[in-house]
């Protein structure tokens, strides 16, 4: 039983490491930004992340831009970065 423990928090501290070391890389930080640059240019992103825009400003900025262009989350390419770092 000791050992599993132990084991386990080597595994929590390697991941720990990894993580740090990414975030001190700053690997990810560009990528996040340009995935979610909307919040930064249209005013609508700006209240969601500020907790005050309205399900209803929701709603009708949805209706006025339409279906959105469907386009890549990139998905396999942060499990690469990351891949890197394990």
């Amino acid at each position: 039983l000791l050992l599993g423990h132990a084991g386990a928090m080597d595994t929590y501290a390697r991941g720990l490491r990894n993580a740090a070391k990414m975030h001190e890389d700053g690997i990810l930080n560009d990528m996040v930004k340009q995935r979610y640059l909307s919040f930064e240019t249209e005013s609508i992103g700006q209240r969601i992340e500020a907790g005050t825009a309205t399900l209803e400003e929701c709603e009708a900025f949805a209706k006025e831009k339409g279906e959105p262009k469907s386009i890549s989350g990139k998905q396999e390419l942060y499990e690469i970065i990351r891949n890197r770092y394990i």
